[in-house]
């Protein structure tokens, strides 16, 4: 069983290896097939109580595949606590020449409603350098590798701390251009267990 994790959206696909369809010389038509997670937790509530669909998609052995889908709705989103907290501050010596670093941390606890988007504007204390601005890496660059990107637009690190992993994910923040926009986006790329999402400020 192979499981993929979306590296935008990180929506969960499982795909099974081929189920056998002779078992010792014996043609067999399996009518049911279960697939169940265990040990930690793999997943989290959605962001909102509404309801969605999980597709599905069956490859037959010698006739057209076929699709279907099983509803999946939450409810009483509305009675969980959601009090995240946020902290920035900046370090070391700073300069005009060089600029100033910034570390921003958002937390939420257990137990508490998922966080679907922040917004955080800096001081007017705290402009844009033109020469990181002038720096960022190209986005047909970026979406082919961001590796290949120039070192001189990676402007920071991103960490991400889960219950649903082990191991902290953690990776390199990327100004990134698209044409027509006024300023790069932000670009951050965890990795860790084999995972990569991508995070955009």
């Amino acid at each position: 069983m192979e499981v993929r994790v979306d590296p935008r959206t990180a929506q969960i696909t499982v795909a099974s290896d081929p189920l056998p369809s002779i078992l010792d010389g014996v043609p067999l038509q399996i009518r049911r097939w279960t697939s169940r997670s265990t040990g930690r937790t793999s997943s989290s509530t959605p962001r909102a109580a509404t309801s969605w669909r999980s597709p599905a998609r069956f490859p037959a052995v010698k006739a057209h595949p076929w699709s279907s889908s099983a509803p999946f709705a939450v409810a009483n989103c509305s009675h969980l606590p959601f009090k995240p907290t946020f902290s920035e501050e900046t370090r070391a010596k700073t300069s005009k020449a060089r600029g100033a670093s910034l570390h921003v941390k958002v937390t939420s606890g257990a137990g508490q409603a998922n966080i679907g988007k922040v917004k955080v504007d800096l001081p007017l204390q705290l402009p844009s350098r033109l020469a990181t601005l002038q720096k960022a890496c190209l986005a047909a660059v970026f979406a082919s590798n961001p590796a290949s990107c120039p070192a001189a637009s990676v402007v920071g690190t991103g960490t991400a701390i889960t219950p649903v992993l082990k191991s902290v994910l953690r990776g390199p923040a990327y100004f990134v251009s698209s044409a027509g926009a006024a300023f790069p986006d932000l670009e951050i790329v965890l990795q860790g267990e084999g995972i990569t999402l991508m995070r955009v400020g």
